[in-house]
């Protein structure tokens, strides 16, 4: 059953946990459509990256993806480490969060005009577990992003946050656990 069970709707079996899921280097997942899954698209997390390089979740590509219904998030890039592309995916309706990075170990991890609409819960950008070297260009958030976690390291320029006018949320938290970090040019309402 989904953990996520929103009234008024009764829980509903969930056939498939993940709908792609991928581990390593060199992956490209683009012009899919997903619907009703726990999470749509997943780098496979197993806990601090592997020595070795090949094993690295590195140079992985999501783009184009058209996700539907989740009960957890959109895209995780959870367990990345460097050069990971989320790029120009449309996510509507997350029950918990939309886009992860809980961690991203070093970045960069790239999050790059995506579309998000209706994420319940506020966490639009799941940017926990401290994450470093995130790059939020050209997003467009239509819900809040209320993450409170500290991530280090990350740029987030030409984003249009737009609330849904939850009482006594913020449209968006920047909290950035090193002066490095920037914001700037971002749009509000």
């Amino acid at each position: 059953m989904g953990w996520a069970n929103p009234d008024p709707y009764p829980p509903s079996p969930l056939k498939s946990y993940m709908g792609i899921k991928v581990y390593g280097s060199g992956h490209v997942i683009c012009h899919n459509a997903l619907a009703f899954f726990h999470d749509a698209i997943n780098i496979s997390t197993y806990g601090s990256p592997e020595e070795e390089q090949e094993l690295k979740a590195v140079s992985i590509d999501i783009y184009n993806n058209d996700m539907h219904l989740m009960v957890d998030d959109f895209i995780e890039a959870d367990g990345g480490v460097h050069n990971i592309r989320v790029m120009r995916n449309r996510g509507v309706n997350a029950a918990q969060c939309a886009l992860s990075a809980q961690p991203v170990f070093g970045g960069p991890a790239y999050f790059i005009r995506n579309v998000i609409y209706h994420i319940p819960n506020g966490f639009a950008f799941k940017f926990m577990a401290k994450p470093a070297g995130l790059v939020v260009y050209h997003n467009t958030i239509i819900a809040e992003n209320r993450n409170t976690q500290t991530f280090s390291n990350a740029h987030f320029r030409n984003n249009l946050f737009m609330g849904t006018n939850v009482s006594g949320r913020p449209v968006n938290a920047f909290p950035f656990a090193t002066a490095y970090s920037t914001s700037d040019y971002n749009g509000y309402r």
